[in-house]
């Protein structure tokens, strides 16, 4: 469970960058205009450094040992994308059967309204021809 919680929690909680992370989120006691543009920038800088210290050591847990030789960066990208990928498949399962049902009646109830409408306009044609 992440250590700090902010005080808002409609936002998720941060995990635990790290103190020197710990140390900008204290010193920005609420607005991180407190702080000088320097001190944003290294602040941004450390976030950036503990957040792929966190990947790097998660894709080293789940990496076989013969895959390491892969730069950090491409793993990441690979397993983003696999999840994405994913990610339509898990949308279908979590809807329930009624929901199916119900898109399947729009859908064919709007395709039959448009096969209707053309034929009416063929027909108004061949009137005139």
């Amino acid at each position: 469970m992440p250590k700090y919680r902010p005080k808002d929690r409609r936002n998720p909680p941060y995990p635990d960058l790290g103190e020197s992370v710990a140390k900008y989120r204290r010193k920005a006691n609420g607005s991180i205009y407190s702080l000088s543009r320097a001190e944003r920038v290294a602040w941004a800088d450390a976030i950036e450094r503990a957040i792929r210290a966190k990947q790097r050591a998660a894709l080293q847990r789940e990496a076989a040992p013969a895959r390491t030789f892969y730069p950090v960066g491409e793993a990441l990208r690979r397993a983003h994308r696999a999840r994405l990928l994913a990610c339509p498949a898990q949308i279908r399962r979590e809807r329930p059967a009624e929901e199916w049902i119900k898109l399947y009646k729009e859908a064919m109830g709007w395709t039959r309204e448009q096969v209707h409408e053309a034929i009416k306009r063929q027909q108004k044609v061949l009137k005139y021809c």
